[in-house]
This record gives C-alpha cells, sequence and structure tokens, in this order.
C-alpha cells in the first residue's frame, strides 16, 4: 500500500512538472515572442530572354549551376539572316556605295579632259585663235564638274557611314552572346541546347544571390512589435536552420483569406478563419546561410520569431 502511494505521488510529480513546463513554454512562446502566422524566403529572380530570333547554343544548362555577372550563359545563332529586312537594306547600301564610286571616278576623267581643255584655249586666246566666251564656258563647266564631284564625295562618306552602322547591326543579327546579369544560381530553364528560339522569348530564370529577404505575415495585434530596425529570428525546422535578420518594413492590410470561400466579388462577413495580417520584410543579411545548390533557400518555409520588449532589441 505504502509503495503503490509512493508510485501515485511520483507520477503526479511528474504531471505536475510537465503541466509547469507547458505553461512556462507557453509563457515564453506568447507572453515573451511573437511568432509569424506564415513566411518564407523570398528572390530577386530575374527572366533572361532570347535577344534575336535563332539557335541555342546553352551548353547543358541546368537549375543549380551558378554564374558570376557577365559571365557567358548562351549564344543565339541565327543561320537565316537573308530573311531579314536589313539585309536588304545591306545590298541597296553597298550597290549605291559602288555606283557613286563609279560616277565620281567618270567625272575625274571628265575634270582632266577639261583642265586640257582650258589649258588650250587660254594659249590660243592669248594668240586671237578663240574668243574670251569659249574660256568662259570651259571654266564655268570645270567649276561645276568640280563641285559636282565634292557634293557626290560627302554623299559617299554618309552612305560609307551608313553602310558600316547597318553591317555592325546585321552581325548582331547573325549572333547574339548573353551573359549573366547578376551573381546567382540558375533557378529554371526553359529551352533546350540547339533549340529554335523567338526574339524575346524566355529561357532561364536566375536567382540573385545577393537580393534575398524573408516575407513574413503577423497578426495585426503585434504590431507595435514590427518596427523597422527590429532584430528577429527566422528558424527553418526542416533544414535545421536558424538566424538573425532585421525588419526592413512592414505593410498593413494584408489578409490570409478562407481557401474556401468562393472569388465571385460578392462582399461577405469576415469568417473567424479569416485574420487581418500584416506583411514585414527581413533584410537579406543571411546569403551564406543556403548554398547555391539549395537554390539559397528560395520558396523555404520558415518561421520568424521576434522578442517583446523589454526583452527585444533594436539594431
Amino acid at each position: 500500500m505504502g509503495v503503490k502511494l509512493k508510485i501515485k505521488i511520483k507520477w503526479e510529480r511528474i504531471l505536475g512538472l510537465i503541466i509547469i513546463s507547458a505553461a512556462l513554454f507557453y509563457f515564453y512562446e506568447h507572453m515573451v515572442s511573437v511568432t509569424s502566422v506564415d513566411a518564407f524566403v523570398n528572390a530577386d529572380v530575374r527572366n533572361v530572354y532570347a535577344p534575336l530570333f535563332g539557335h541555342l547554343k546553352t551548353n547543358d544548362l541546368k537549375p543549380g549551376q551558378s554564374f558570376k555577372r557577365d559571365e557567358l550563359l548562351f549564344e543565339v545563332n541565327n543561320q537565316y539572316i537573308g530573311g531579314v529586312w536589313i539585309y536588304s537594306d545591306y545590298y541597296n547600301l553597298q550597290y549605291r556605295i559602288g555606283l557613286l564610286e563609279m560616277e565620281i571616278a567618270e567625272d575625274q576623267i571628265s575634270v582632266k579632259k577639261y583642265e586640257d581643255d582650258l589649258e588650250r584655249n587660254e594659249k590660243l586666246r592669248e594668240v586671237g585663235g578663240v574668243a574670251e566666251e569659249t574660256v568662259k564656258e570651259i571654266r564655268y563647266k570645270l567649276n561645276v564638274l568640280n563641285s559636282g564631284i565634292e557634293s557626290k564625295k560627302s554623299q559617299l562618306s554618309y552612305l560609307k557611314e551608313s553602310f558600316q552602322k547597318l553591317a555592325a547591326q546585321l552581325e548582331l543579327y547573325k549572333k547574339a552572346i548573353v551573359h549573366a546579369p547578376v551573381n546567382g544560381v540558375v533557378w529554371s530553364v526553359y529551352r533546350k541546347d540547339g533549340e529554335y528560339v523567338e526574339a524575346g522569348s524566355i529561357v532561364l530564370q536566375i536567382i540573385d544571390k545577393d537580393n534575398i529577404w524573408v516575407d513574413a505575415f503577423f497578426d495585426e495585434k503585434e504590431a507595435k512589435y514590427l518596427s523597422p530596425g527590429y532584430v528577429v529570428t527566422v528558424i527553418d525546422d526542416v533544414h535545421h536552420k536558424e538566424w538573425q535578420g532585421k525588419i526592413s518594413f512592414s505593410r498593413p492590410g494584408q489578409f490570409l483569406k478562407d481557401q474556401h470561400a468562393p472569388n465571385d466579388g460578392v462582399a461577405r462577413p469576415k469568417r473567424k478563419e479569416e485574420k487581418g495580417l500584416i506583411a514585414v520584410r527581413i533584410e537579406p543579411i543571411w546569403t551564406k546561410v543556403f548554398s547555391s545548390k539549395e537554390f539559397y533557400g528560395y520558396g523555404e518555409k520558415v518561421t520568424v520569431k521576434i522578442q517583446k520588449y523589454p526583452f527585444g532589441r533594436h539594431e
């Protein structure tokens, strides 16, 4: 009888300790700290597009590959440049340049002929062999011809400059090299190596490793603990990671809506499961927490905890 009584008292003590521990845990969780309703790691995901139409050379890009800014991502090669409008303009300019050069050459031959005629007639005028009007007419035609040559040379210079610019543009239509816009890791690949792509079509997405943050949502009643600069703790239970961050800004008026409520635009009373939330952005100061193989944590669900005053602190 005495042994049973001792065992009963022992279990009552253990049960009491469990209840006290649970109460202390509840007190810590709800009285000492504030916990997010929902939170996840977010990032700046850049879309990378094909600058022209053609065939891709990607060297088998795959999600998870890391790249440094300005490192080669892929090439686009256009083997059908003849179908581009700029191609006809290119040959049209080339033809006009050749024609103008030929005209200038012919005019220069005529100039030499008029110069010889002018020199001969000036000598004849001195001995009275030709009239002064004849010499003036030859000199006038020579001046007109020289003026025309100078005008054509100016036009030729302009056409050659236009031709060079067009040739440079034509090279851009033949081949384009695309570099990484940021330091990061490939998130998704939409096109395969050797595939034909249209200009402006998305080829891949890359996560900017230098622009990672956490978006967290808190109950609106905790607004006073969500001021910018407040230090928080971010917890990833799945990967057993924990780090500190800092509130960048908070934005009220966000709501977690009942997923089963019909989206028909009809006003309805707020349901019990629909809570007013405040969106909070946590500054990205943890780029080394996740590796590139983990996509820097992008999309990972986490928990954000904030210590209440007087336990909390600002940076």
